[in-house]
């Protein structure tokens, strides 16, 4: 929060002629995060123990522009057994987003062991089609 008072801040003292915006100003970046889940043989009860806490705060995410689309990585498609996940986020850090995942239900849960986060710059961008 004090980063982002800063940034403001900083954002009003260098506005001239009201060019600037907050927006502007908080030109958020794009990630790729790959999450790996436990492989003990009780993590993927525990995912589904929190599939539907989890899924609340994912929506809460896209809705407030902080999550792009994310989704499970399966070990086939034929068998469908979730191990880890995948997801395109918008941060301002690779530090702010870190600090998201550790607050995420699937992290509280153990489900998540460890990530990976990539810098993302999408080329094409366009709605993803689910499954029925």
């Amino acid at each position: 929060m004090i980063f982002t008072r800063n940034i403001i801040r900083k954002c009003v003292q260098t506005q001239k002629a009201s060019i600037y915006t907050k927006q502007t100003c908080h030109a958020n970046k794009q990630f790729i995060v790959v999450i790996k889940d436990y492989e003990d043989s009780e993590c993927l009860q525990r995912r589904m123990n929190t599939r539907e806490e989890h899924l609340k705060s994912a929506v809460v995410c896209k809705e407030d522009g902080k999550l792009i689309a994310g989704g499970a990585i399966l070990d086939s498609h034929e068998a469908g057994k979730m191990k880890g996940s995948i997801m395109i986020s918008m941060a301002e850090s690779i530090e702010e987003l870190d600090q998201r995942l550790r607050e995420d239900p699937y992290f509280k849960a153990n489900v998540w062991e460890k990530w990976d986060i990539y810098p993302f710059k999408a080329a094409i961008e366009g709605e993803i089609k689910k499954d029925a």
